[in-house]
């Protein structure tokens, strides 16, 4: 009986853990999610180890920027089901703290029509890996140009969700007259470290 249950167990966590992929690969798919890059072990953005997931595309154009090769929303290529298979199986499944969303800009969305349709389907990207991570109660970092002040105040159902998915927000432009070398998961001293509660501001560092 013992033996019986165990085995049920391990089946239901199976069949939660095929449901969560199924779905994310299919909000991905329908995002038509674009990545830049993918670094399955990374110690730079974010504490512990990560999965750093770059996300292309970013209309801040920030003096200094040290990563302008990701501005042009059209760059990238598709996320797979390749690609969440290696998270799963290289990330999710061993000693990985969490996840970061990167860019690029993963959340940002203006009102510019030439801009909106790129942004909308990076915040969907963003949201959907932000799930997948929590269901694994992995931790989700996100580095934003936009404000926490200003995503949250976009209008914007899917970046309104997705804050309540991520544990630390790190936001603001890179101000190239504030560069600090010293600051620890930032670049300019304007941008803060924020970790979030259920999508509110919990403490600032």
């Amino acid at each position: 009986m013992k033996s019986t249950s165990t085995k049920d167990a391990l089946l239901n966590v199976i069949s939660q853990e095929n449901k969560i992929f199924e779905d994310t690969l299919f909000a991905l798919l329908k995002a038509n999610a674009q990545v830049s890059d993918i670094k399955l072990e990374d110690f730079a953005n974010g504490e512990g180890i990560r999965t750093s997931i770059w996300l292309p595309g970013c209309s801040f154009y920030c003096k200094g920027c040290f990563n302008k090769s990701s501005w042009d929303y059209e760059s990238g290529r598709p996320f797979t089901e390749i690609d969440l298979l290696n998270i799963t199986n290289r990330s999710i499944h061993i000693l990985n703290d969490g996840v970061t969303l990167l860019g690029g800009e993963p959340l940002m969305v203006h009102n510019e029509s030439q801009y909106k349709k790129y942004q909308e389907r990076n915040c969907a990207t963003t949201l959907a890996i932000a799930k997948f991570a929590k269901f694994y109660d992995k931790t989700v970092w996100v580095y934003s140009g936009a404000t926490y002040e200003e995503l949250s105040e976009s209008g914007s159902s899917i970046v309104e969700e997705a804050l309540r998915y991520i544990d630390v927000l790190v936001d603001g432009r890179f101000e190239e007259d504030k560069k600090d070398l010293g600051l620890k998961f930032r670049g300019s001293s304007n941008q803060r470290l924020l970790r979030l509660k259920n999508g509110e501001i919990a403490s600032i560092e």
